[in-house]
C-alpha cells in the first residue's frame, strides 16, 4: 500500500485501522529497519507518520 497508494488513502486506512484496534490499548504500530521499500514515495511515508500521530492518541 505504501508504494502504490496515495497519501489520502493511507490516511484513511490508518484512521480506520486505529479506530478498530485502539480500544483496550496495547496496539503498537512499528516497522523494522529496511521494511519500507526503497521506491516508496516520501509523501506516502509522511502520510503514514502524520496519520499515526493524529489518530493514534488515546
Amino acid at each position: 500500500m505504501l508504494v502504490s497508494s496515495t497519501p489520502e488513502k493511507i490516511d484513511q486506512y490508518v484512521k480506520e485501522l486505529l479506530e478498530e484496534v485502539k480500544p483496550g490499548g496495547g496496539f503498537i504500530l512499528a516497522n523494522d529497519v529496511g521494511s519500507i521499500p526503497k521506491n516508496t514515495p516520501l509523501e506516502n511515508i509522511r502520510a503514514l507518520i502524520n496519520a499515526v500521530e493524529q489518530y493514534g492518541k488515546y
